[in-house]
C-alpha cells in the first residue's frame, strides 16, 4: 500500500510538471493545426495575447511545481507543500486555468489522504510553527501575477 501510494504521488506530480511544461506547444500546435495564422491571430486580437501570456507562464509554474516536489522529498514539510500547492491552484484558478487548477486540487486532497491529515490539524501546525514569509513567497507572486493576467482578461473582453 506505501509503495503504491508513493507512486501515484509521483506520477501526478510528474503529470502535472509535464503539462505545464507542454502547455504553449499544445497552444501553438491548436492555433497550426486549426489553420489559423499565428501572426495575424497575435496583431488582431489582444485576447490571443493575453492568452500566449498565459501559456509562456505556466512553465516557470511547472518548474515550481518541480521544486515543491524536490521540497517534499527532501524535507517532509507536507503541511507547507500543501498550503503553497492550494496558493497555486487558486492562483491558476484565477487566470482561468481551471483545468490544472483542478489538476493541482487533486494532488494536494491525495496529499492530504496519504499523510492522514486534517484541516484542523493544518491549522495547529501553522500555530506551532513560526510563519516564514520567505516560503510563501513565490507562492504570493504567483498569486498576484494570477490577479494581474485576469484584470486584463476583463479588460480585454470589454472592447
Amino acid at each position: 500500500m506505501e509503495m503504491t501510494s508513493k507512486k501515484i504521488i509521483e506520477v501526478l506530480f510528474n503529470l502535472i510538471i509535464v503539462i505545464l511544461f507542454a502547455h504553449p506547444f499544445f497552444l501553438i500546435l491548436y492555433t497550426q493545426l486549426s489553420g489559423i495564422d499565428l501572426q495575424n491571430l497575435i496583431a488582431m486580437n489582444p485576447y490571443w495575447n493575453i492568452m500566449f501570456i498565459k501559456s509562456f507562464i505556466s512553465p516557470f509554474i511547472g518548474f515550481y511545481v518541480l521544486q515543491l516536489k524536490e521540497k517534499l522529498i527532501k524535507d517532509r514539510k507536507v503541511e507547507t507543500i500543501i498550503l503553497q500547492l492550494i496558493v497555486l491552484a487558486i492562483g491558476l484558478f484565477i487566470m482561468e486555468n481551471a483545468t490544472f487548477s483542478v489538476s493541482i486540487f487533486i494532488l494536494s486532497f491525495y496529499l492530504f489522504y496519504h499523510w492522514k491529515i486534517k484541516i484542523s490539524d493544518l491549522f495547529q501546525y501553522f500555530k506551532k510553527k513560526d510563519f516564514s514569509f520567505k516560503n510563501y513567497l513565490i507562492s504570493i507572486g504567483l498569486l498576484l501575477m494570477a490577479v494581474t493576467i485576469r484584470i486584463m482578461i476583463k479588460f480585454v473582453s470589454n472592447i
